[in-house]
């Protein structure tokens, strides 16, 4: 029961903390203003513990069983295990990673590419951190999302002014919801059998 508890321990504390974030951010009218930084070390530090954790009991079941044991030391050596459980349970932690730092070095460059008319600066952390609480590879989908709810956005405004206006169309209070919407349908790809093999077999 623990051990399915910590499996899923990452898909329901990511929904629960942007739900309460887009609580807050509504409470507060659009201004809520909370610490990015510190809130990402938080839920990387989580993650991480989760992978421990994992790790720890996987090695107790192999340490158990009459037939894995051999796989620990002293028939085999630690560093076996080690890349066993980077490769199994690490991997979620660090795919994480390198999928806000791609989100990020993205928004970056596109808003160099489009002299800053795209992002605010501080829509910078927000990004990192969204993608940090959606699971790979869909952490990946946050930036065509909110680009296609800006080009949506002028669409609307061009059909209802009937002219395309150029300032600049702010989604940074959207980034949350946009999150909260790809946490779920990782979810579902989770708990169906069938778009759980679709989407593992995709992962490297």
């Amino acid at each position: 029961m623990i051990i399915i508890l910590l499996q899923n321990f990452h898909y329901y504390f990511s929904l629960i903390v942007c739900l309460l974030l887009i609580i807050f951010l509504i409470i507060k009218k659009f201004n809520f203003k909370f610490n990015a930084i510190k809130l990402s070390i938080l839920i990387l530090s989580l993650f991480f513990l989760q992978s421990i954790f994992l790790s720890y009991f996987q090695y107790l079941a192999f340490k158990e069983h009459p037939i894995s044991k051999y796989l620990l030391p002293p028939y085999q050596p630690l560093s076996y295990f080690i890349f066993y459980s980077l490769y199994h349970y690490f991997s979620d932690f660090y795919f994480r990673i390198l999928g806000g730092i791609i989100n990020l070095l993205t928004v970056i460059v596109l808003n160099f590419l489009f002299k800053k008319t795209l992002f605010y600066d501080d829509e910078y952390r927000i990004v990192f951190l969204s993608s940090i609480l959606i699971n790979f590879p869909f952490n990946l989908l946050i930036i065509p999302l909110n680009l296609l709810l800006i080009f949506f956005i002028h669409f609307k405004n061009f059909l209802f002014q009937k002219k395309f206006i150029l300032e600049k169309i702010s989604t940074k209070n959207y980034w949350l919801f946009i999150c909260f919407f790809l946490i779920i349908i990782n979810i579902i790809f989770i708990n169906d059998e069938n778009l759980k093999q679709i989407l593992f077999n995709f992962k490297p």
